[in-house]
């Protein structure tokens, strides 16, 4: 860099400069798996399962909201807004709870201030069957 002045002796200046760019800061949300099937489960009963979210940025990642689109399928999220910490997780039950004999296919839709990934989708899929009633004589 080149720095002029009216100084009579000194009137340009060499300055030489060096250095490395700062990483960008910003959050960055990552999820255990990205799909789940819940395999077989009996009708009327909840099988809960644990889903893991994660921050794989350099600053605090905000998860806004979560929606599920098939009622078969619940959170444990009191739908209060939270923080995670860059390198943290978060640790969010996710239960199946079929209310019949069939097959269930749904989404979970998670809304953060992830600059690149806002909105994640986890597809969840499960089969409701009849419970078996077991006689021991």
């Amino acid at each position: 860099m080149t720095i002029y002045s009216d100084d009579p002796n000194n009137g340009e200046r060499w300055v030489f400069l060096s250095g490395a760019g700062a990483e960008e800061i910003e959050p960055d949300i990552a999820l255990s798996e990205a799909e789940h099937d819940f395999g077989e489960w009996y009708v009327s009963y909840a099988l809960p399962r644990v889903l893991r979210i994660f921050n794989q940025g350099t600053d605090s990642l905000t998860v806004e909201d979560f929606a599920v689109d098939d009622d078969a399928f619940s959170l444990d999220w009191n739908g209060e807004v939270f923080k995670i910490t860059p390198g943290g997780e978060y640790r969010m039950t996710v239960s199946f709870s079929p209310d019949e004999e069939t097959e269930y296919a749904g989404e979970l839709a998670i809304t953060s201030d992830d600059p690149d990934e806002g909105e994640l989708t986890v597809s969840l899929t499960g089969k409701g069957i009849a419970r078996r009633r077991h006689f021991i004589y």
